[in-house]
């Protein structure tokens, strides 16, 4: 099975539940100095876990929020490019999780079954703003029985085109997180955003996703449920 198509059965696997109209797509803003800040939608899906095992129902409330501060402001025209930075954070707004760290993104963890890959890949338009974007980051330990556990979260842009799985055609995932993924079957719990999809990704684009966010679908197809 390819990557895209793992994440896409993981989303079925889930169980999302639509809860609200599919939002737009969240973006970066830049602060005219040197930092990008990222605020998500809010979650309109619901996946294991929640909203039994969240802080709170997070649909319509939590969303993910990202900084990218660099030693000079973006260039423009950048494409699919994974710049070093001064410093980086991801977080959620119930505080669910936080990641941070400098230099090049680490991937969700870096992938045993293929090569290593930043945690950050962008693109930036003629002004220099993030227009395209896969950002991830997360923790987590494989245990002797090959099952892996940890927190991860990812945003992406264009959304990762999942169809029937995430409510019908023309439909895609921005944002997705899961915390602490069988560390304990009663906190363990997952959400995102599904938004409309303008376009359905070329190829290449498709490549991109699956490669930065197969983590995330495997581990979820992996994980037992009792």
């Amino acid at each position: 099975m390819s990557r895209v198509s793992a994440l896409a059965a993981a989303v079925a696997a889930i169980g999302f539940v639509l809860t609200a109209t599919p939002a737009r797509a969240g973006a970066f803003v830049f602060n005219g100095i040197d930092t990008y800040t990222y605020t998500g939608d809010k979650f309109n899906v619901c996946g294991y876990g929640c909203p039994e095992h969240a802080p709170a129902d997070p649909t319509g409330v939590d969303y993910i929020i990202a900084t990218l501060k660099f030693a000079v402001p973006l260039g423009p025209n950048l494409v699919d490019v994974s710049p070093s930075t001064a410093f980086w954070s991801m977080t959620d707004f119930f505080g669910s999780f936080y990641f941070s760290g400098s230099g090049i993104l680490p991937d969700i963890p870096a992938d045993a079954e293929g090569p290593a890959i930043p945690g950050l890949v962008l693109s930036t338009d003629s002004t220099g703003k993030i227009v395209k974007w896969i950002m991830t980051a997360g923790e987590g330990t494989q245990a002797p029985d090959g099952y892996n556990t940890g927190t991860q979260a990812f945003i992406t842009s264009p959304p990762f085109a999942c169809g029937d799985e995430c409510g019908g055609a023309g439909m895609g995932i921005t944002d997705f997180l899961v915390v602490d993924l069988r560390s304990d079957p009663d906190t363990e719990w997952d959400a995102g955003v599904v938004a409309r999809v303008a376009a359905v990704p070329e190829p290449a684009s498709l490549a991109l996703l699956g490669v930065g966010i197969g983590m995330v679908a495997r581990r979820r197809l992996r994980a037992t449920r009792s």
